[in-house]
């Protein structure tokens, strides 16, 4: 047995509008009813979807902006909010200047209609309209044709899909469809059915009317059409499907019809090739998937050049950061049409009589090889650590952790007790002079030479970036330190690096290696010689050379940037911190003359310092009293101290910080240590 569908009477409801033209801006009105508030009034079906698919159709496919586009539904669509919404629109409209053209206005209205055939009054029904009393509380076709001709537009048109909406129309006049004109103003009505019911439509489908609206404006083979083809096909489509008679005429009452219409323009939808080309922008990942995916466009040879274009500049980019000869000399042979080859000729040029001044000056490029005290028996402890600037750290109890209540981060906690043992620390970081001794002894490769170059901090992006090609011979730039630069910490070093350094140094003094590097990597604390320190033996370091814990590493509370080397800028400012010059690069080692009560320098600030310790950071809840040496297992190594890049609140001894072993950066470096003969 076939379904029924139900009518929308005065137990009926609306549907929806369209339409678009390209010479002026369409503007359109939406209302969908399903609930009304009076339980007299029975629920709609399909108004509201009938609404809501009309609108997707008209922004998709007649580029209706959606800021010209008003909705009303269900509890919104009351009586003073739809006249109220017709008055906003007309305050749009009004006034318009002499020059500027008069823009176009669809309505559509879906929802249950009334008609009184003794009064021959027509009502929309709103959502708050009640049965009992229709003068007052719905929308009489009069009175909403009067708000409608008070709004100044080119073409006003009308879509309704309610009961007895056919009162709004007078008859419709000879030669509207043969003298229609753009350019003429029209205010036309296609409505749903005469004076008489009109169907909803299936439960989840669309009414008869806005499935013959929906089916005409989605045609493609349609791109342009006036109203009167669309009312033409609305009609016999539904005349086809239901019995009722939809109906497209003048809007009755008004004098601003001049046997014009509106015109229906469907936007040129970008194809997919051209849509992909567009959001690639100036991306190379992108481009180079647009080619692999478009490879037959149209459009490939220009992403093709526009590709090559975006390569050079990335390759004359990285020529300028790493300011090496070889990579400009290669740049020129290979792009000598190349704007940027002028510059480069220059640079080469400059970088050239700078290498002949430093040779005519004899400037110290050759690095001096370090102290080579080998004693056949027992080596002499105390002048191997004069020589390497190493201190006597007595060993103390403190309380580690946030002892200062700044709770800045919850790893920092539970502030918890620690015995630690003497043991020595070295004065300064390492050096990059230093690690330059390292690799020309043993040739050793960095994990930022094996694995692609290091991190820079990208500003733009806000975030680190993997940069080829940085190594630790560079700066916190990523371009190649000059000789002058020896004494600034090394940079760019991972953990890994870090323990391939205390071996060879230990070995170079005559001392027993305290690493067995290969995975996993164990560390030998009874062993004499050169090591990272663990996280406890840092912290209490930095913090307790005058006899109580400090908030810093230079035995002070505050941070001041003439004494430590971090981001002292008003945005980062804290209670403990002075805003003061910002460096943005490391200083030489002990330069800021602010050693703390152990004459340990940088101890916060300048570069974050690998430790030994596995990073947790629950660890503190369970960490041992004497000489705690981190968790078993972990991903990331503890950093400590902060570094020119840092906010204050990551310079203070409480912070930590952690990396993989193969992390390296241009803020991380390291200081040795070594524990002392029992």
């Amino acid at each position: 047995m076939a379904k029924q569908q139900e009518n929308k009477g005065l137990i009926t409801r609306p549907n929806k509008t369209a339409s678009s033209n390209p010479a002026r801006n369409n503007h359109l009105l939406i209302v969908g009813i399903d609930q009304y508030a009076d339980p007299a009034i029975r629920k709609l079906n399909n108004a509201c979807k009938d609404a809501r698919d009309l609108v997707a159709i008209l922004q998709a496919d007649y580029g209706f902006r959606t800021d010209h586009i008003h909705q009303l539904y269900d509890q919104e669509a009351t009586r003073a909010n739809i006249l109220d919404k017709l008055d906003e629109i007309a305050e749009q409209f009004h006034p318009k200047a002499e020059n500027q053209v008069a823009d176009n206005l669809l309505v559509y209205f879906s929802g249950h209609g009334h008609y009184n055939p003794r009064t021959k009054l027509g009502y929309f029904i709103p959502h708050d309209g009640k049965l009992g009393n229709l003068a007052s509380t719905c929308l009489q076709h009069g009175n909403f044709r009067d708000h409608l001709s008070a709004i100044q537009v080119h073409h006003l048109t009308l879509f309704l899909d309610t009961c007895f909406s056919g009162s709004v129309c007078v008859k419709r006049g000879k030669g509207d469809y043969k003298n229609s004109n753009e350019a003429r103003p029209s205010r036309r009505v296609l409505t749903s059915g005469l004076l008489e019911e009109v169907a909803d439509g299936y439960r989840q489908d669309n009414s008869p009317f806005a499935k013959a609206l929906l089916t005409f404006l989605q045609n493609p083979d349609k791109e342009t059409f006036s109203f009167a083809e669309l009312a033409q096909f609305v009609e016999e489509r539904v005349a086809e499907n239901a019995q009722q008679t939809a109906y497209s005429a003048v809007l009755h009452g008004t004098e601003q019809h001049f046997s014009g219409q509106f015109f229906f323009q469907k936007i040129e939808k970008e194809k997919p090739d051209e849509k992909a080309f567009r959001e690639a922008g100036e991306d190379i990942d992108a481009l180079e998937e647009f080619l692999f995916d478009f490879s037959d466009s149209s459009l490939a040879e220009q992403a093709a050049h526009k590709l090559e274009q975006l390569r050079e500049e990335q390759e004359w980019q990285n020529c300028r950061l790493r300011d090496l000869p070889e990579l400009y000399i290669k740049f020129i042979t290979k792009h000598p049409k190349n704007p940027h080859v002028v510059e480069a000729r220059e640079r080469l040029q400059l970088l050239r009589d700078l290498k002949k001044e430093q040779k005519a000056t004899a400037s110290a490029i050759e690095v001096i090889p370090p102290p080579n005290i080998i004693i056949p028996s027992t080596p002499d402890y105390a002048a191997i650590d004069q020589a390497m600037n190493m201190v006597r750290i007595p060993g103390g109890v403190f309380m580690m952790g946030d002892t200062f209540g700044d709770n800045q981060y919850e790893d920092e906690k539970p502030v918890h007790e620690v015995e630690i043992a003497p043991f020595m620390l070295a004065k300064y970081a390492v050096t990059w002079a230093d690690f330059a001794q390292f690799i020309e002894k043993t040739k050793y490769a960095t994990d930022a030479e094996q694995k692609g170059g290091s991190y820079l901090w990208d500003a733009k992006q806000g975030k680190w970036e993997l940069t080829p090609g940085v190594t630790w011979r560079c700066g916190v730039d990523g371009r190649t330190r000059p000789a002058s630069e020896g004494n600034h910490p090394v940079l760019h070093v991972s953990w890994n690096d870090a323990l391939a350094y205390c071996n060879w140094l230990s070995a170079s003094q005559g001392l027993q290696a305290v690493y067995q590097t290969q995975n996993p990597a164990q560390c030998n604390w009874q062993a004499l010689g050169f090591r990272l320190p663990s996280e406890a033996e840092w912290e209490y370091a930095a913090s307790m050379g005058n006899g109580k814990k400090t908030r810093f590493g230079h035995g002070q509370d505050i941070a001041n940037s003439q004494n430590l080397n971090f981001r002292a800028i008003k945005e980062t400012k804290k209670d403990y911190s002075l805003v003061g010059e910002y460096r943005q690069n490391t200083v030489p080692v002990g330069s800021l003359d602010s050693p703390n009560g152990f004459g340990l320098h940088e101890m916060s600030s300048n570069v974050n310092e690998w430790c030994w310790d596995w990073f947790d950071e629950k660890y503190y809840e369970k960490s041992p009293r004497n000489d705690p040496r981190g968790p078993e297992t972990g991903s990331g190594r503890v950093l400590r101290g902060g570094s020119w890049f840092n906010d204050p609140q990551d310079c203070r001894v409480a912070d930590r910080d952690n990396g993989s072993p193969d992390d390296r950066s241009s803020n991380v470096g390291f200081r040795l240590a070594r524990t002392l003969a029992l």
